[in-house]
């Protein structure tokens, strides 16, 4: 009894604490004018205002202006020897720095050109959790707790990897520089604002990954809720002519008749329900991906680039030429490549998940049609499936040429490799 009593107060402490992450996330994004939308717990849609309207344009035009800013302020508060020193090292951090000025842009671009695509594209998302709940409700009453476990996991270790990554951008600038100015303080905050708008655009691309896995999830527990009741009852009609089981394993195809037990049987319209459902949720993900192209493959270059960088800057530490090793620790370049592959381990599960999810909703479809003597309505329903099934399926293809995975994310280890050996072979001395 204790147990279940702490089992429940722990789940709902983890349902407590990722809302909260949700909400923190999504009101930080409004605040930097990259989400300019409230949630309508009436109407249960994102909605503007005309203050949110007003708002996020100034943010946009807020953020151009920092932008050079901080570039010329760079020089005079934020002097490193050992980086400024050399001139590969000086070069490095140069174009890091360029690669964030451009995601910046087209990020504001984004938010300019496509903030009703964004818009239209998170109400559907919303609309088709409402579809699968209220279809989970007239349905059946079983529901995977396993489902929403790992969506509200992953919501917490996304958050945690983000609230690491500021973390760790704020203290490596601070241990850089023995005696911080005010001048430097600011620096440092408006830095930090500039990063957070792109640790925030990725943190909501994710946010709709997870919402996309997890509607994939219920559509296969859905599919699979059918294959449960085709089994619980072929038993009972095993002994009758073939002709005849149509109309008792599938009676409740015809309607919406209720069992001796109270529970609802899935009728042609559930099904058709669910089939509907899958397709929507691959144009779904279609659309996040068109989305949210641009500013992921240049935030995954800008991750390549910076863990080139910090595998090289502690390097450089070891050597012992360059830096002085009383000024930094060993940690101080090897947490930001350990942080940025956790961070993208996040994404690359959620994708491969994804794609598996989908391979699973193939193998249903592939048993629900070995059923004997489905009604003509489910028959078809079921072809139509498959036909789209054939030419399209879910995938995280970014710009038609990086589809993201697993087997993506080993080929992105082996380029940080690749470049660091590069840069080793191109200046030895600084080691």
């Amino acid at each position: 009894m204790c147990s279940e009593t702490t089992l429940r107060v722990l789940r709902q402490t983890r349902q407590i604490v990722a809302d909260t992450c949700i909400s923190t996330q999504f009101l930080l994004s409004t605040v930097h004018g990259l989400f300019p939308f409230k949630y309508d717990s009436g109407t249960r849609r994102l909605t503007s205002t005309k203050l949110l309207n007003c708002y996020w344009p100034l943010v946009n035009i807020a953020i151009v202006l920092i932008t050079p800013y901080i570039y010329f302020l760079k020089p005079q508060v934020n002097q490193v020897r050992f980086i400024y020193d050399k001139p590969l090292n000086k070069l490095l951090a140069h174009v890091h720095y360029m690669l964030g000025v451009c995601i910046l842009l087209v990020i504001i671009i984004a938010n300019s050109y496509h903030r009703k695509e964004l818009f239209k594209l998170h109400n559907d998302l919303v609309q088709m959790q409402r579809r699968q709940q209220r279809w989970q409700q007239k349905w059946t009453v079983k529901s995977n707790s396993q489902i929403e476990a790992f969506y509200y996991n992953a919501i917490i270790a996304k958050s945690l990897m983000s609230l690491l990554q500021v973390a760790s951008n704020v203290g490596g600038k601070l241990t850089m520089n023995t005696n911080p100015s005010l001048e430097y303080f600011i620096y440092v905050f408006l830095v930090l604002v500039l990063k957070n708008v792109t640790l925030l655009t990725v943190a909501n691309f994710h946010f709709a990954l997870l919402n996309i896995y997890r509607q994939l999830q219920q559509v296969n527990w859905n599919f699979q809720e059918v294959l449960r009741l085709w089994s619980v009852r072929a038993p009972a009609v095993s002994n009758i002519p073939l002709e005849h089981v149509t109309d008792i394993a599938f009676a409740a195809f015809a309607g919406e008749a209720k069992q001796p037990n109270g529970s609802r049987n899935f009728g042609v319209s559930a099904i058709a329900d669910l089939c509907g459902q899958y397709v929507q949720i691959c144009r779904l993900a279609r659309r996040v991906c068109k989305h949210y192209e641009w500013q992921v493959l240049l935030f995954l270059i800008i991750i390549l680039f910076g863990n080139v960088m910090s595998t090289f800057y502690f390097l450089v530490y070891l050597g012992g030429k360059v830096v002085p090793k009383e000024l930094f620790s060993p940690t101080l370049f090897l947490q930001f490549y350990l942080i940025n592959i956790l961070d993208l381990y996040c994404y690359m599960l959620i994708c491969e998940r994804s794609m598996a999810s989908s391979k699973e909703t193939g193998f249903l479809l592939k048993e629900l049609t070995q059923l004997k003597s489905l009604p003509k309505g489910l028959q078809h329903e079921f072809e139509m499936l498959s036909i789209f099934m054939a030419g399209e399926t879910v995938r995280f293809r970014f710009c038609g040429l990086l589809e993201w995975n697993f087997r993506t994310g080993a080929s992105y280890m082996t380029a940080t490799i690749l470049y660091l050996i590069v840069l080793v072979q191109f200046d030895y001395n600084n080691l």
